[in-house]
């Protein structure tokens, strides 16, 4: 008999978090949601729906709930996708398709735009769907950043203190500027800092947490919480174990940095799908600390 069925699951349903993110390592070998889940930074905001038989996941789909802002200004209530996984044998089933036409008929009866980001072997798979495919942009600068002593200390994770600044300064973050933007969300930057993808730091006196990474000889300077630095040399010089030549915005800098304009580069390989209504101008960074 086949007890194939469709759930959801969310912050509350923990009886399959296990098995979903055993599911994701089964089918990227990469992605681990683990820590995250087991220290309890699964937001209510995050939906995962799953076609599942008897307790093994087959296939998902996951919906992060996030507040998307335009360059006009305008803010929208929408959804992230990402874990757009089918178990290897489960292959030509239909159930991502099935999942994806259950996410999208539900955010289009709400009037929300959806926003996902694929790697280039499904590039043919999302338009089928109306998602239009968009160009981002890269922001990157010669900017020579030696290393500097500091007082700035390291964001952990596991300390409750560090999370409860952290979610304080998302929450007052202004949005960043370009065709499209979104709220900052402490839970998706956590994901990051869960998998030693980026390192944050916080400044001496509280009011700023970064996060940043280095790439060889550029430093991506990937979330900014607080007050731009006055001497951004100076205060990048804490991310940096060797001096670098290049820095790289996951984010449009606001016009109080004290840098010159960064140049603007497309990455035609991140590809980015979007569901919703026309963009306005101006330079396509996403928040990189907000792709899930």
């Amino acid at each position: 008999m086949d007890d194939t069925r469709v759930i959801a699951i969310g912050r509350q349903e923990r009886d399959w978090h296990v098995r979903f993110a055993a599911h994701l390592l089964d089918v990227f070998g990469d992605v681990d949601f683990s820590d995250w889940i087991n220290r309890g930074f699964w937001p209510e905001a995050y939906l995962v729906h799953a076609v599942v038989s008897g307790e093994n996941i087959l296939g998902t789909v996951g919906a992060t709930g996030m507040t998307f802002v335009f360059g006009d200004g305008q803010r929208r209530e929408g959804l992230q996708l990402g874990s757009v996984a089918t178990a290897v044998p489960e292959r030509g089933r239909g159930y991502a398709r099935l999942l994806m036409e259950r996410v999208l008929t539900r955010a289009e009866r709400q009037g929300r735009p959806v926003l996902l980001f694929a790697n280039p072997d499904v590039a043919d798979f999302y338009p089928r769907f109306g998602f239009r495919l968009l160009v981002p942009q890269r922001l990157v600068l010669p900017l020579a950043i030696a290393p500097r002593p500091s007082s700035w200390r390291q964001l952990d994770p596991g300390n409750a203190a560090d999370c409860a600044l952290l979610f304080r300064l998302c929450g007052e973050n202004p949005p960043h500027g370009g065709a499209l933007s979104a709220l900052a969300d402490a839970t998706t930057i956590l994901w990051y800092l869960c998998n030693g993808l980026a390192t944050a730091r916080i400044s001496a006196d509280g009011t700023v947490i970064a996060i940043c990474a280095v790439d060889g000889d550029c430093l991506r300077v990937l979330e900014w919480l607080g007050p731009a630095p006055p001497d951004p040399g100076e205060a990048l010089g804490a991310f940096v174990a060797a001096p670098v030549s290049w820095v790289e915005f996951g984010f449009v800098p606001t016009a109080d940095w004290r840098i010159p304009a960064p140049d603007i580069i497309d990455d035609p390989d991140n590809l980015m799908f979007w569901h919703g209504p026309a963009l306005p101008p101006g330079p396509l960074c996403f928040p990189a600390m907000q792709h899930t």
